[in-house]
């Protein structure tokens, strides 16, 4: 999961934000066609005639069944699907969590809850829809763990290197035994410091 928040440059967040921007993306984006195919067989919103559009979304907001937010939500889905756009990016926090408040208003007035997890499916699922705030701190923390560890090895190698340069690959060069005990001492109380 914490290779997904720095993919997506995240990682100055708080972890409830996180956690909350992880929860609405979906694995993938939706392509236009496949997009657009979904709502009209599904019959929840297409083009009906030149410039008219029609389904169960567009007789909601036709109807003022749907709050002006997710009006305008709709807008730039409209512009996404519609427009000159390629996909519908719902793989990103701040386009996925526009279309996860939209549908999560819809649903039960012009969406079926099975016609939204359908519509996620499009796009691989929602694979972190389960996560919260404490997921992203112990995937912080391991992270975090897991880079300073990675420090202590590079300078663990740093000093052996040195060790193994200063003395002991010269002793070695010059065939002179009791300088290379002299210098892995040496090499190993450095290390034990």
């Amino acid at each position: 999961m914490w290779n997904k928040v720095l993919e997506l440059g995240l990682e100055g967040n708080s972890d409830a934000a996180i956690a909350s921007d992880l929860s609405v993306i979906t694995a993938s984006n939706i392509a236009n066609a496949v997009a657009k195919e979904f709502l009209r067989d599904g019959g929840l919103w297409y083009q009906s005639s030149p410039g008219a559009m029609g389904g169960s979304i567009q007789d909601a907001i036709d109807g003022n069944l749907i709050s002006d937010s997710t009006k305008g939500i709709l807008g730039v889905l409209f512009s996404a699907l519609w427009g000159e756009g390629a996909s519908v990016r719902t793989d990103l926090p701040q386009y996925g969590g526009m279309v996860a408040a939209a549908f999560n208003e819809m649903i039960g007035v012009c969406v079926t809850q099975e016609q939204a997890d359908a519509w996620y499916a499009l796009a691989g699922g929602r694979p972190y829809a389960a996560v919260v705030e404490a997921d992203v701190f112990a995937a912080r923390s391991a992270a975090e763990a897991s880079a300073a560890a990675e420090l202590v090895t590079i300078q663990l190698q740093q000093d052996y290197d040195s060790g193994l340069n200063v003395g002991v690959n010269e002793a070695y060069a010059n065939g002179d035994r009791a300088a290379m005990v002299a210098a892995l001492r040496a090499l190993a109380d450095n290390l034990e410091a």
